[in-house]
């Protein structure tokens, strides 16, 4: 489902890529249900509910599909797809296509790894439809501002989205970029970290 995810350099040592990193909302909100709905394209978004991370030690970092598989053949149960919401609070709200393993007591566990993320746990909506089919799906987001820094950091996000994913390129694991393409993505890369910052100081603490 992911990616070898390039980290610029750059936007690496940007301190606002490290401090303003998505949330996993606390309470789910009628906004909360909202959105998912919008997300699930109309459907009630039942089964929405906080999951308990348990990586898996050997797991690959983002890969939460090839994790919940590698449950699911070694203890059974099976693999919901469905979406993680994160938040910005008064800011943005985004959902990542994502899969949880659900447990032969039909429990619910994230057992993907996330790296330097130690998240106790996720806001999960199962999607009755969609299933992964072996290429990227892009995140949905909605702004919760109306502000041209939103306007901004929402075309860096669909350019970076569409650089490693337009073409031939939505079936390839690992993405050989050019020189130029490489700066072009620490650029845009540094946008979101600019944007997203300046967002949550200006609305985001209120």
């Amino acid at each position: 489902m992911h990616k070898r995810i390039l980290m610029p350099r750059e936007a690496a040592v940007s301190p606002a890529f490290e401090r303003f990193v998505p949330q996993t909302p606390g309470t789910v909100t009628p906004a909360l249900r909202a959105f998912a709905r919008m997300v699930l394209g109309g459907a009630e978004p039942t089964g929405m509910t906080h999951v308990p991370c348990r990586p898996r030690k050997d797991g690959a970092v983002n890969e939460c599909v090839v994790a919940a598989d590698a449950q699911v053949r070694e203890y059974g149960g099976a693999a919901v797809h469905g979406w993680a919401i994160w938040e910005h609070p008064k800011v943005l709200l985004e959902a990542e296509f994502h899969a949880v393993w659900r447990d032969r007591q039909h429990r619910l566990l994230d057992v993907v790894g996330r790296g330097t993320d130690t998240r106790s746990r996720i806001l999960f909506v199962p999607d009755p439809i969609r299933r992964y089919q072996g290429t990227p799906v892009d995140t949905v987001r909605h702004p919760l501002v109306a502000d041209p820094r939103m306007d901004e950091l929402l075309r860096a996000s669909e350019e970076i989205y569409e650089m490693w994913n337009g073409g031939d390129r939505a079936t390839q694991v690992a993405v050989d970029f050019s020189p130029a393409e490489r700066a072009r993505l620490s650029r845009l890369h540094i946008t979101k970290s600019r944007c997203i910052a300046a967002l949550v100081v200006a609305y985001g603490r209120r």
